[in-house]
């Protein structure tokens, strides 16, 4: 899917381009921006070939704001569905997403 395209799905994927490691017990990750007051989903995923990513929903507020995940709080989803496998426990990942689920281009990063 181009860059484009992703937009216009509420849809903002980062490849990294190599393992992205948790260094010295930081295992938050912490986001300022300016909100618009939708919901949106965070996602990583410890291996980019996996089939399921761990996910959490925040809402913004429409100011400028920091926002605090908590990675052992990311819980594993395939296609909506909880997986029955344990949350994020890992020291490293490979792709970040973010979505909006409202089908409109008005994903700003």
């Amino acid at each position: 899917m181009g860059k484009h395209q992703a937009k216009k799905l509420g849809l903002y994927n980062y490849l990294a381009p190599s393992i992205i490691g948790l260094l010295g017990g930081y295992y938050k990750v912490i986001i300022k921006l300016k909100g618009d007051g939708k919901e949106y989903q965070f996602r990583i995923k410890n291996n980019r070939n996996a089939y399921y990513s761990y996910i959490t929903n925040f809402k913004t507020t429409g100011d400028w704001e920091t926002i605090i995940i908590n990675l052992k709080d990311l819980y594993p989803s395939f296609r909506g569905q909880t997986m029955n496998i344990p949350n994020f426990t890992g020291d490293s990942f490979e792709e970040i997403v973010f979505l909006i689920g409202n089908k409109k281009m008005n994903l700003l990063l």
